[in-house]
C-alpha cells in the first residue's frame, strides 16, 4: 500500500496573469503566463497550481467577445473542476480572475472566444473565432 503524497503549498498563494496575445490574429493564438517574479516562455504553463492561487485572464491586441473557459480532467482527478466555484464552464472577459480550489488532478482548460479582426481599412471589423488549450496540474497532479 502506498503512502499518500504530501502537498507542499507555497505561502502565500501565487497570482498569475494568463495573457492571450491576439495581436497577430489567427485561430490558435499564443499565450504567456506572467507573474511579478517571472515570465514563462510562450505557451508554457507553471508546473503546478495550488489551492488559493489566482489566474487573471487578459487579452491583448484585439477586443474579445463571448469568451468561455471549459475545464476537463486529463486523468482520474477529484471531481468536479478545480476552481473554487466547482464549475466546468465559465464565461470570462478581460481581467477576469479565477481562484484555484482544493481539487487535485491533471486538467485541461480550453478558452474559446471571438475577437474583432480588421481585414481592411475599407471594411468593418469581422468576428473571428479563437481557441487556446493549455494543460495544468492542480495540487500534486494525482489523487
Amino acid at each position: 500500500m502506498s503512502t499518500p503524497v504530501q502537498v507542499v503549498q507555497p505561502s502565500p498563494p501565487v497570482h498569475y496573469t494568463f495573457q492571450v496575445d491576439l495581436s497577430i490574429g489567427g485561430s490558435t493564438p499564443n499565450y504567456q503566463v506572467l507573474n511579478g517574479d517571472f515570465h514563462l516562455p510562450a505557451n508554457t504553463m507553471p508546473p503546478v497550481f495550488y489551492p488559493g492561487d489566482t489566474i487573471q485572464f487578459t487579452f491583448i491586441g484585439r477586443p474579445v467577445d463571448e469568451v468561455i473557459l471549459y475545464a476537463r480532467p486529463l486523468e482520474p482527478s477529484e471531481e468536479p473542476a478545480p476552481f473554487t466555484d466547482d464549475t466546468w464552464e465559465i464565461a470570462i472577459q478581460d481581467e477576469y480572475v479565477l481562484t484555484i480550489g482544493k481539487r487535485r488532478g491533471y486538467w485541461s482548460f480550453t478558452i474559446a472566444g471571438i475577437y474583432a479582426a480588421k481585414i481592411s481599412s475599407q471594411y468593418p471589423a469581422v468576428s473571428m473565432p479563437f481557441l487556446v488549450d493549455p494543460e495544468a496540474k492542480v495540487g500534486t497532479g494525482s489523487n
